[in-house]
């Protein structure tokens, strides 16, 4: 009886079935590009865009969300060829959030539940938010993230609130292994929930408005006040005035390289480096 061969993992057999993943999205619908050496090829436009991919290394799951909200789980195998290990079609009220952090995925469709997938168990259930930790019968969850370092699922809600779930170990089932804990109020009238890498919901916490902020830039920091907010990139500085509708209008704008802002009344203060810079906005 011959011994088998072990299969070599080598990162340039790794960024080939990387490749070869990414053209199997034109048989799912989207837009597929093939990245080799840093650069990026445009490989086919389709009817449905993909809005999410991602890649869970180790075990080889590529994860692809559509516009026409279609899940995919896609294993690659060792001959660089995908297999669709799960097709779902996801339904909601609004729009989805979702993040792979880990083994986790994580999507929320600003509901009270929360899908939970453990891509290494291959367990997926949903935790909610409950009425006796806190949150209002009509709250919903608007973003979601999760801590390896605290073992926590952390949540921003319409309300202005912040659900945690502790993990509990030695549990088999989702909805077993997450507990919900007391709901957090953020300070303020006016609360700022990072729903993307460029993009923020804004929400009165008091009367539940909300209205979504779409930046061109990837946010470093964002700092709310009831009539003024302020946002920073690595590079960039940007004020708003905002109304009462929580609608917002861009005041100023300007190279700087902070590392964070405040902003009270008319004046900006700067950290950068060593040193507060004071800003007036005119």
């Amino acid at each position: 009886m011959e011994n088998a061969s072990p299969t070599v993992w080598s990162p340039k057999a790794q960024q080939k079935r990387r490749v070869n993943a990414v053209n199997e999205l034109a048989h799912l619908g989207g837009e597929a590009n093939q990245a080799t050496n840093g650069t990026s090829t445009k490989e086919e436009t389709l009817d449905y865009r993909v809005d999410f991919l991602a890649y869970y290394d180790h075990k080889a799951i590529l994860i692809a969300l559509t516009s026409d909200m279609m899940l995919y789980h896609l294993t690659i195998m060792p001959d660089s060829t995908t297999v669709e290990k799960l097709k779902v079609k996801l339904s909601g009220k609004g729009g989805t959030s979702i993040c792979l952090r880990e083994n986790l995925l994580l999507i929320c469709q600003q509901e009270r539940d929360l899908r939970v997938w453990d891509l290494e168990t291959e367990e997926n259930g949903t935790i909610s938010l409950q009425s006796s930790k806190g949150f209002e019968a009509d709250d919903v969850i608007l973003c979601v993230d999760y801590s390896k370092r605290k073992g926590m699922i952390s949540a921003g809600t319409m309300k202005g609130k912040v659900a945690n779930w502790k993990r509990r170990p030695g549990e088999s089932s989702v909805e077993n292994t997450w507990r919900l804990q007391p709901s957090n109020q953020l300070p303020g009238k006016i609360a700022a929930i990072q729903s993307g890498t460029s993009s923020f919901v804004l929400i009165n916490v008091l009367t539940a408005v909300h209205q979504d902020l779409k930046l061109k830039f990837q946010a470093k920091g964002i700092y709310v006040q009831e009539k003024q907010l302020v946002v920073w990139s690595e590079d960039t500085v940007m004020t708003y005035d905002v109304q009462t509708s929580l609608a917002t209008i861009p005041s100023a704008a300007f190279t700087c390289r902070a590392e964070d802002v405040v902003i009270y009344n008319q004046t900006l203060y700067c950290i950068e480096g060593d040193k507060i810079n004071v800003r007036t906005i005119q």
